[in-house]
């Protein structure tokens, strides 16, 4: 899945492509990918302006100058592709907006079909939840809040870390090679990091995010840049999809676990795992087992 690095590479080559051009037509091949359809709304768009694009966790948003937005979350494998309008449509392209400039055209691809695009009229009208409900932006964020995000929960820092509504666009990717770098086990606990370990791990998030995005992201799989590029990102990881292969820094097996249903890479060896503080319920489980 597109993480905020991908997205934001993808917002800045459309910005540079599609902003400022009108929607001549918008063309639907596939139903199931747009939220809530409605074939009167869709097409209210048509004659409208793009006036500004840019990123809100992992979703892609356009402004338009008459009013009105387009949200798009690129799920799985979705890709958002400017191609000449004579060029043939690649396969399982769901979506194409049609500019009157008449030089090219929007794509919304997606092979496995998880992807979503949301047209609201009114602003962000009907997107006015799901983007509130969007957490704080890594790239932004103060030390001083990320501290207090943490110390804030009770919970293993990298389910924290993927929580959207808590902090928006990490993904297992990028989580994994931050807390490889910072040094943390997945399975720490948030509120029990020191605060050199929390200031350093904000560092590390936002510079290793800073670096994948002028590495145009990363593709591992399906992802593509709007010009059908690839990102380079994934040859500098360190960690992540590693597993049974030496580590980089210590030369330990990297080993593959679960952390609250997600798989991640690790090392046991820089990536110490947390020692288990005895609870009410601990001592009692011990005492009544003897």
């Amino acid at each position: 899945m597109p993480e905020l690095p991908e997205v934001e590479v993808i917002v800045r080559g459309l910005a540079k492509n599609i902003k400022g051009l009108t929607i001549s037509r918008i063309g639907i091949n596939s139903a199931s990918v747009i939220r809530d359809p409605h074939p009167r709304i869709i097409h209210e768009f048509e004659g409208r302006t793009i006036k500004a694009i840019s990123r809100k966790g992992k979703y892609v948003v356009a402004e338009f100058m008459e009013g009105g937005t387009i949200i798009t979350h690129l799920g799985m494998t979705g890709k958002l592709l400017v191609k000449p309008t004579d060029e043939k449509l690649p396969k399982h392209s769901h979506v194409v907006f049609d500019f009157k400039e008449n030089c090219r055209r929007l794509i919304f691809n997606d092979a496995r079909r998880f992807g979503k695009i949301l047209f609201s009229l009114n602003g962000f009208g009907q997107a006015e939840n799901k983007l509130s409900a969007i957490g704080v932006d890594p790239l932004i964020i103060t030390s001083k809040r990320f501290s207090q995000i943490l110390s804030n929960h009770k919970r293993m820092i990298k389910p924290l870390l993927l929580d959207q509504t808590i902090i928006a666009g990490l993904g297992n990717i990028y989580v994994d090679e931050a807390l490889f770098d910072a040094g943390i086990h997945p399975r720490e606990l948030s509120h029990e990091l020191d605060s050199e370990t929390v200031n350093k791990l904000h560092g590390t998030i936002r510079r290793i995010l800073n670096a994948a995005i002028k590495a145009g992201g990363s593709t591992i799989n399906s992802f593509r840049h709007e010009d059908g590029g690839s990102g380079h990102f994934q040859l500098k990881h360190r960690i992540y999809g590693k597993a049974g292969q030496d580590c980089p820094r210590c030369g330990n097996t990297i080993e593959k676990i679960n952390v609250g249903g997600r798989t991640s890479s690790i090392c046991t060896h820089c990536q110490k795992p947390p020692i288990l503080k005895p609870t009410a319920k601990v001592f009692r489980d011990c005492w009544w087992g003897q």
